[in-house]
């Protein structure tokens, strides 16, 4: 860090009074110290201040938190372009309150009439594991609630959450499966290899694949109704 030179030239201090080691002389060397004794705090508080700046920059963020974000763009689902989005962010695992975070995409579709309710409803899309904007999508364009905001979130692990857990080998089979003679041996199989080649895959990515279960999609939604701030919703 740069000090001003007007800050360094203060630092000298006035010549001593004439006249001996007397009280004059005293009292001036008393002041000098002061003097000193300001700037030099003066100066630890300037060295000090982009130490604490920078510390304030890296401390972790309070987890679970809400992050606004455009609402993505999926053929299918175009009821998305009326509402607005975000990401909760979450523990992955919350097992390990410290380790890394997940970000699942929330929606938040507004109510149509004037009387809009305090307690929305928020939609559970099914599998679990579909893709939850596009499953909601006919519900919204219907017209089906009207006085209440509808929250739809994008569960862990599916489409617009953070990590996607998509696999190629899974989707592969699902594509072959349309020639396949079904409860097979052969097909049974090919399904148990792409099954295998996607969790090979997938684990490879650093995820923690056992958190990504019911019980930690339920307590996601727990964490999205807090942070939100909503005393109480609808589950649909």
């Amino acid at each position: 860090m740069q000090i001003p030179a007007r800050l360094w030239v203060s630092f000298t201090p006035s010549a001593p009074p004439r006249g001996g080691l007397g009280g004059r002389h005293t009292r001036w060397k008393a002041r000098t110290l002061a003097v000193y004794h300001r700037h030099l705090l003066l100066l630890a508080l300037l060295l000090a201040s982009p130490a604490l700046a920078r510390a304030e920059d890296i401390s972790p963020r309070p987890v679970p938190r809400f992050e606004p974000a455009p609402c993505p763009k999926l053929q299918g689902a175009e009821e998305l372009a009326k509402a607005s989005c975000g990401y909760l962010v979450v523990p992955e695992n919350r097992r390990q309150p410290n380790g890394r975070t997940i970000r699942l995409m929330v929606a938040k579709y507004p109510a149509r009439s004037a009387e809009n309710r305090p307690d929305p409803v928020v939609y559970l899309a099914g599998g679990p594991g579909d893709i939850a904007p596009l499953e909601v999508n006919g519900l919204i364009a219907a017209d089906f609630i009207r006085d209440r905001d509808i929250l739809v979130m994008s569960q862990r692990g599916t489409m617009f959450s953070e990590p996607a857990l998509t696999c190629a080998a899974s989707d592969h089979f699902s594509r072959e499966l349309l020639g396949l003679r079904f409860y097979s041996e052969a097909t049974k199989r090919a399904h148990l290899a792409a099954t295998e080649a996607c969790h090979r895959d997938l684990a490879a990515t650093g995820a923690d694949l056992s958190a990504y279960n019911s019980t930690e999609s339920a307590a996601d939604l727990a964490d999205l109704r807090k942070v939100l701030g909503f005393d109480a919703w609808n589950v649909y």
